[in-house]
């Protein structure tokens, strides 16, 4: 078994279980040359979530269980709620000013009705033109509903298609 010099683990032990690693050395060992996978919460930035986001929209995802069960007092039958999701590529800076996209990394982001009707109806247009497209969210508050008992998040939702979109 070939050894990594370049880890830094003061701790002989550290890797005695297969994968494991100290958290400087992960990321040493992860670099660049991995692709990630990260889910991106944004809404309210009170709530701890971001209230920007802009990726390059790839396509829907399977949706997430949110919120607590439900039984059907008639039936008995549990019922989870669920929230559709969608795969974004992060926009990044680059070094020279230029805005591109970050293809190893991806994002799965939870998204509410409004951004997820967004989404539905912006890769329909890719499906059906091809092409590519940033997709820009951001959050813009909260209203009353029902009375003022509960409340909707409100999005903004930027388009620019690339391509043949």
């Amino acid at each position: 078994m070939a050894e990594n010099k370049n880890l830094t683990t003061k701790n002989p032990d550290a890797m005695s279980i297969p994968g494991t690693f100290q958290p400087d050395d992960f990321l040493k060992f992860i670099g660049e040359g991995f692709a990630s996978v990260e889910t991106v919460l944004f809404g309210d930035p009170k709530a701890g979530k971001l209230p920007f986001y802009v990726g390059k929209l790839e396509g829907p995802a399977d949706p997430v269980e949110v919120g607590e069960e439900n039984v059907d007092t008639r039936t008995g039958e549990v019922k989870r709620n669920t929230m559709p999701t969608w795969v974004f590529h992060p926009a990044v800076k680059n070094s020279d000013g230029s805005v591109g996209f970050a293809e190893n990394v991806t994002h799965v982001v939870p998204c509410a009705y409004q951004v997820d009707a967004a989404c539905k109806r912006i890769y329909g247009n890719l499906t059906k033109n091809g092409g590519s497209a940033i997709v820009g969210i951001a959050f813009i508050g909260k209203d009353a509903i029902k009375g003022g008992a509960r409340q909707m998040n409100r999005y903004k939702v930027f388009e620019k298609y690339v391509g043949n979109a």
